[in-house]
């Protein structure tokens, strides 16, 4: 494992965990397209694997949810308009309220 090597999925994911990404790259890459790319992976599995894929689509999309929002939290500062940063910011604490206060709707005996 060689955590120096720029391409490497190490050096990808702390960089983004620490916050090293431009605001833009942090939202159209990985927060928007990089999203979309979860939930269609995680809803492919929901599709051909039955039961177990709500299992494996779980594996899959809630890592990558939280680790979006942190990237896109500690790379709010990275932004040459403050207030794209500071809006960035109030978006994921809007995102992370909304998903414990509705927690219940996730779960399938809701339905």
């Amino acid at each position: 494992m060689n955590v120096n090597n720029p391409h490497s999925i190490e050096n990808f994911l702390t960089s983004g965990w620490r916050g090293y990404f431009s605001l833009w790259t942090a939202i159209w890459r990985y927060y928007i397209v990089g999203r979309i790319l979860a939930l269609f992976v995680a809803g492919i599995c929901v599709l051909y694997l039955g039961f177990f894929g709500w299992f494996f689509g779980l594996l899959i999309w809630f890592p990558y949810w939280l680790w979006s929002l942190v990237t896109l939290w500690r790379s709010a500062p990275n932004s040459p308009w403050p207030i794209l940063g500071l809006l960035a910011r109030i978006w994921v604490y809007l995102e992370v309220v909304l998903a414990i206060f509705n927690i219940d709707r996730l779960t399938l005996t809701s339905w």
